[in-house]
């Protein structure tokens, strides 16, 4: 649990009829007594039903820094704070679920890259970033960028990626999509790129980094 950061997104299930689901911003926890979730304004008045003391949840949480690995674990409320912050404590865990969402290995690099919002993808940044990929299979990849807080958010949109690999002459350009995105610091900030078929958008595996994989004799390739 020591991966986990403050502002990593809980979703949480409350143990009601219909399943009620919020997404929450981790404040942060003490092993082995509870963990702190904020909750967003749009839910204090909508779920006060389900916001009481003993309730059941199931959380839910992506860590980046677990390379993408997905959390889960059922928990119980044991406090709701609307003062000075409206907070919600639950009780830390006997159990948690570690599962790795991702089918293909990661292979860890530090290859310059930079990503442009597509044309037609609703974005007030279509601009050009330009950053470090960390981790990179050839479905996807974690691209970190300098992106100070005070900057606006980031949306996940449909992207143009270019790498610039020492095995290739030319740079190597990628439709992608950012599915996540993590603030590691007040500077910078992981994103979550998924490869994606410029036609239909579907997820796909990149056929040249199928075949750098295969030479490079990486598990799968």
């Amino acid at each position: 649990m020591h991966n986990l950061r403050p502002d990593d997104i809980f979703d949480i299930e409350f143990a009601s009829e219909a399943k009620t689901r919020i997404k929450t911003k981790l404040v942060g926890f003490l092993e082995p007594y509870y963990f702190v979730v904020a909750i967003p304004t749009n839910a204090r008045a909508g779920y006060k039903d389900v916001m009481v003391e003993g309730n059941g949840l199931v959380v839910r949480a992506i860590v980046e820094s677990m390379s993408g690995a997905c959390i889960a674990f059922k928990s119980s409320i044991t406090h709701v704070a609307k003062k000075p912050h409206f907070v919600m404590f639950m009780k830390y865990p006997l159990k948690i679920e570690l599962i790795n969402l991702r089918k293909q290995h990661r292979l860890v690099t530090h290859l310059p890259a930079t990503i442009t919002a597509q044309a037609n993808a609703e974005s007030d940044n279509a601009m050009t970033l330009s950053g470090i990929i960390h981790d990179i299979s050839p479905g996807g990849c974690r691209l970190r960028i300098k992106w100070p807080e005070d900057k606006p958010e980031i949306q996940l949109v449909a992207v143009d990626l270019s790498i610039q690999m020492a095995t290739r002459d030319e740079v190597l350009i990628i439709d992608a999509e950012i599915k996540s995105k993590h603030r590691d610091n007040k500077d910078y900030v992981s994103l979550g790129l998924s490869f994606i078929d410029p036609e239909s958008k579907e997820s796909i595996v990149n056929d040249v980094l199928v075949e750098i994989f295969h030479k490079l004799q990486i598990p799968g390739y």
